[in-house]
């Protein structure tokens, strides 16, 4: 895949190519960093698809942003069919080759369903991603193990459109890319039946201290399993591409479960998307945090060959 994809810094790029711009809303700085780029370079935004996590959280910076551009709201919930049910219903909206998808604020299951629903129901031969790196994570209170994406109960789910293909026998080989949260992984693994359990930590991570918080917080995980902890990027979803199609014979059952940073995740989605038989599954709540990091490092894009994955 190395022959296909770029990276490239967001301030960089030519925001005239776009005139269809999909996002989500949030309480984090970086929630509006790339509508601010885009803006600044006086992008013709002509439609915006404003997933809303929240309900009641006013557009009313990207209105000002983008005064000509029709937002359109996607109402999300627990229920991925739903969401896709949404896509499926503004599909002339999303018809656009010249569309970018900031997937800084969404979340993970949303983004696996809009990718797929873009690559098989609404084709793109090319689709341009940004991602803003936040410069530190929320740990409200000890500094290392009060990160918290979700409050109430989870429940490990199937990926809508990556349920792989089973036998019903448990996978050969379970792939967990590691996030901050050891109580995430822990859950995946009571859940999920397998023979062979892998886990993935970020090197380099974002800030060298990531990697050792991850450590930490999924300590009992990898003291229990005694597994050999491998390493991808923190940030770079080609990576986790090629790491993937380094482990995977083809032929065994392999379930993967994306608990790491949104690049990471989006690597995985991209092979998935290749991989009909992987099975893609992640820990769901009803309720998440909307504030989860503080301040923005840096934005990139990375262009992907849609059609060609």
């Amino acid at each position: 895949m190395s022959t296909y994809y770029t990276i490239s810094s967001a301030e960089d790029i030519d925001a005239q190519i776009y005139d269809t711009f999909i996002l989500a809303d949030g309480s984090d700085d970086r929630t509006l960093e790339m509508a601010k780029i885009l803006n600044k370079k006086g992008a013709d935004i002509h439609t915006i698809v404003l997933l809303k996590y929240q309900n009641d959280k006013p557009s009313a910076g990207l209105e000002k942003m983008f005064p000509s551009a029709q937002i359109i709201p996607v109402i999300v919930n627990e229920l991925q069919t739903y969401f896709l049910a949404q896509l499926i219903n503004i599909s002339d909206k999303l018809s656009s080759e010249k569309l970018i998808v900031d997937i800084s604020c969404i979340h993970t299951p949303e983004m696996f369903v809009l990718l797929k629903y873009l690559k098989t129901a609404n084709p793109k031969e090319k689709l341009d991603i940004a991602y803003s790196t936040p410069f530190e994570y929320d740990f409200p209170e000890e500094p290392f193990t009060s990160y918290c994406s979700y409050y109430g109960n989870l429940k490990t789910t199937d990926l809508l459109g990556f349920g792989g293909i089973s036998d019903g026998l448990a996978h050969s080989r379970m792939i967990i890319f590691l996030g901050f949260e050891g109580v995430l992984a822990s859950k995946v693994t009571e859940d999920i039946q397998y023979e062979e359990l892998l886990l993935v930590n970020n090197l380099p991570s974002f800030f060298p201290k990531y990697k050792d918080i991850c450590v930490i917080n999924n300590y009992d995980l990898l003291s229990t399993h005694r597994s050999k902890l491998l390493y991808v990027p923190a940030n770079n979803p080609f990576e986790t591409f090629n790491f993937l199609d380094s482990v995977f014979d083809g032929k065994s059952s392999l379930c993967v479960a994306p608990l790491s940073t949104k690049p990471v995740a989006l690597g995985v989605c991209l092979y998935a998307m290749s991989h009909k038989t992987l099975r893609i599954v992640y820990p769901t709540s009803e309720h998440y945090n909307d504030h989860r990091t503080n301040k923005v490092l840096n934005t990139n894009i990375y262009s992907i060959p849609l059609q060609s994955i």
